[in-house]
């Protein structure tokens, strides 16, 4: 079995095992970062539209390749140690790219609220949509945690998955970027129509 499927199945049973520990700072928000930051140098000077959405193709392209960079960087490093802690590393950051436990537990947690009052299910499932909750009823809450697992399921499961199978570690981070660059700016509304259109069109591609 190729080194990085089995890293790549390591990575899944600690997600099962583990999810995503509140106390522990995950990549992804480094990544988050780093697209805060692109952003606002890109709308630096108030640019017209269409120099904005020429820096926009720098800041999607930028970002998934820098993070992929930084991914085989460390790869490379940790081979230098040895392939026990390569191996460790690439099991550690395909975990990293998966979200099922995470997933599992939020939809655990809106059922769980709803069983002890409405108010409560309309906040715990505020914390997953990005919807007005205030007047959800019960089917409408349970709906809208159906949908945004299924809509999950693809980007912080089968997707990476899928990349972390066809080329390890450094294409599922690169693909983990693509998808945070789509949740953060990828919006068609007035104030990421410009700067987040091809973080959009590269999410899709991907």
């Amino acid at each position: 079995m190729p080194t990085h499927i089995s890293a790549l199945l390591v990575g899944a049973l600690i997600d099962l095992l583990v999810g995503d520990p509140e106390w522990f700072y995950h990549p992804v928000r480094l990544i988050g970062r780093y697209i805060a930051f692109a952003e606002r140098a890109a709308k630096k000077g108030d640019p017209p539209s269409g120099v904005l959405r020429r820096r926009a193709v720098f800041v999607a392209v930028s970002t998934v390749v820098l993070t992929a960079l930084v991914t085989a960087g460390i790869l490379w490093l940790l081979r230098l140690w040895g392939p026990w802690p390569h191996f460790v590393g690439m099991a550690l950051i395909s975990w990293m790219c998966l979200s099922a436990r995470n997933l599992a537990d939020e939809a655990e947690g809106v059922r769980r609220a709803l069983e002890n009052s409405l108010e409560a299910g309309r906040t715990r499932v505020g914390r997953i949509v990005g919807r007005d909750t205030a007047r959800l009823s019960a089917r409408e809450i349970l709906c809208a945690t159906i949908e945004t697992v299924a809509e999950n399921l693809t980007d912080g499961v089968i997707s990476p998955m899928l990349y972390l199978a066809l080329g390890g570690p450094v294409l599922g981070m690169a693909f983990k970027a693509a998808s945070t660059l789509d949740s953060m700016i990828g919006y068609l509304n007035e104030k990421y129509r410009d700067v987040g259109w091809f973080a959009a069109k590269a999410d899709d591609a991907f």
